[in-house]
């Protein structure tokens, strides 16, 4: 799955991260912003699939 991380306003997306680490970080997401960390998932499953 696509590792995400968050600087300021940013969420920035790289190629690979562990499972784990990104459902944390959606979770963390889901607690200050639930509608982004919805569309955040929705995004990295896409890209899963892609291959990217």
């Amino acid at each position: 799955m696509p590792r995400i991380e968050k600087k300021g306003n940013k969420i920035i997306v790289r190629k690979e991260a562990t499972d784990e680490s990104v459902k944390e970080k959606i979770e963390k997401l889901k607690r200050k912003d639930p509608e982004a960390a919805e569309i955040l998932k929705f995004i990295l499953i896409k890209l899963e699939k892609k291959g990217g």
